[in-house]
């Protein structure tokens, strides 16, 4: 569900100060790609625009930029930490 990962993110950054680092780590492509510099205008005016607008003004205003780190879907929580520590 593209609007549900979005969604999850907007929700992660509208309660974080952006004044120290944040990874976000996700195994949805649709959102890593969102991200992208060059696929910021297509986002702000693609299916889900109104939450994604909200991304980018949310990430404006921080000091420090979250990033974003794609993993494999359905991952066990020992395969998630592992690779939390690789990336």
């Amino acid at each position: 569900m593209p609007r549900a990962e979005a969604w999850a993110i907007r929700q992660v950054l509208v309660r974080w100060h952006g004044r120290v680092p944040l990874k976000i780590i996700t195994d949805a492509l649709y959102v890593v790609k969102g991200f992208l510099p060059r696929n910021k205008g297509a986002y702000k005016k693609g299916t889900n625009a109104d939450i994604w607008c909200e991304i980018f003004d949310l990430m404006e205003a921080m000091e420090v930029k979250p990033t974003i780190h794609k993993v494999q879907s359905h991952l066990t929580a020992e395969e998630l930490i592992e690779c939390h520590k690789i990336n």
